[in-house]
């Protein structure tokens, strides 16, 4: 808040009020009879370095914490709503050294450091996981995703959803980016077509978990 001392129209008071009520607000007084005569008042240097001084010490905006990840979807086959118990596939999850992150509607997801830890913990979910009669599906894909009080989110986590909704009941399905990655670790593959998955007119290969 910027006040001249000897202002007839706004008087130094109802500055010193404003830059009270307003939180984060710093008072600067000068001399001088209006604030709007920066120009004319000589002082204009002490003004701007005081500008300067408040523009620098204001916090930059917060950003989301961006890390890649492995992140695994795995939803029910179907329109089925009660997919997997809560407390179960938390413990796997983890056992598996995964985070596991909040669903709805009956979705699972979770975010790995490796890409072999969220396959190998997406074969126990649908093994075991899956309450009576449901059948799940999972998608797993490697990227970039952004951490925040909510959970994960950015392009990779919208990729890795429509991956999952493609997987057939008991399918797990992930991307090339995924399988490159796993490379001589004993897990194999089978092909399962060009899926375009976000829009961009570009198809992704996608392939199945054959063995883990």
């Amino acid at each position: 808040m910027i006040q001249r001392l000897g202002d007839r129209i706004n008087p130094p008071c109802h500055g010193r009020y404003l830059a009270a009520h307003i939180p984060g607000a710093r008072y600067f007084e000068q001399p001088g009879d209006h604030s709007l005569r920066f120009a004319a008042s000589g002082d204009g240097d002490e003004l701007c370095a005081e500008i300067t001084r408040f523009m620098a010490s204001l916090p930059l905006p917060g950003e989301p914490t961006r890390v890649l990840a492995t992140i695994l979807c795995a939803r029910p086959a179907g329109d089925v709503r009660a997919a997997a118990d809560d407390e179960a596939a938390g413990q796997l999850v983890r056992s598996h050294r995964g985070r596991l992150i909040e669903g709805t509607a009956g979705s699972l997801l979770a975010i790995f450091t490796a890409p072999g830890q969220a396959i190998r913990c997406a074969t126990a979910l649908l093994d075991h996981v899956a309450a009576p009669g449901v059948k799940l599906g999972a998608g797993i894909h490697t990227g970039e995703v952004d951490l925040g009080q909510d959970g994960v989110t950015g392009i990779s986590v919208q990729l890795t959803v429509r991956v999952a909704a493609l997987a057939r009941p008991g399918e797990i399905l992930v991307s090339r980016t995924v399988r490159e990655l796993v490379t001589g670790s004993g897990i194999s593959f089978a092909e399962r077509g060009r899926h375009e998955l976000y829009g961009e007119g570009v198809p992704w290969p996608l392939f199945a978990v054959a063995a883990s």
